[in-house]
């Protein structure tokens, strides 16, 4: 089985992701990954996507975790986010992770990293778009089924 790249960069100036489906469509290659991954989907300011960047991997990359579970904090993201010039343009992002048993329900866990990640991206002035859950099994959008986790930049 071929490595899985850690980041893609393209920018897309004719498809808009605002919606959950063409966000999901872009993390394919996680459903069915054997350990969890936690990432970003950088976007500019019309939703036109610019890369898929992975954060940290079950037991590699940038923090240590198990199979089922990988560490992920906003430090962390901003810092690749901030600090690529792939990324220059970007003004808002997705994040993502994949649940390799299958299951596409956020644990507790999910909806705390959904609350801490809206409350950051607030205060460094970055939209956060969705936290997508991706799985074997398809999608869920925190956005579309919980959007009360989302901080909104005028509240």
């Amino acid at each position: 089985m071929a490595r899985l790249k850690m980041s893609e960069y393209f920018h897309d100036t004719v498809t808009c992701f605002n919606n959950p489906e063409m966000l999901a469509s872009k993390l394919k290659r996680f459903e069915n990954e054997w350990q969890e991954h936690f990432g970003f989907i950088a976007l500019d300011g019309s939703l036109h996507p610019l890369g898929v960047e992975v954060v940290s991997v079950g037991v590699e990359v940038v923090s240590v975790g198990v199979e089922d579970h990988t560490p992920a904090c906003p430090r962390v993201m901003f810092k690749k986010l901030f600090s690529s010039k792939h990324y220059a343009s970007a003004t808002a992002v997705a994040i993502f992770h994949n649940h390799p048993s299958g299951s596409r329900t956020p644990s507790e866990d999910d909806i705390a990293l959904t609350r801490q990640f809206s409350y950051a991206c607030k205060f460094m002035q970055v939209h956060l778009v969705d936290h997508l859950i991706v799985s074997k099994n398809g999608f869920y959008s925190l956005k579309r089924m919980r959007p009360q986790l989302f901080v909104e930049e005028n509240q």
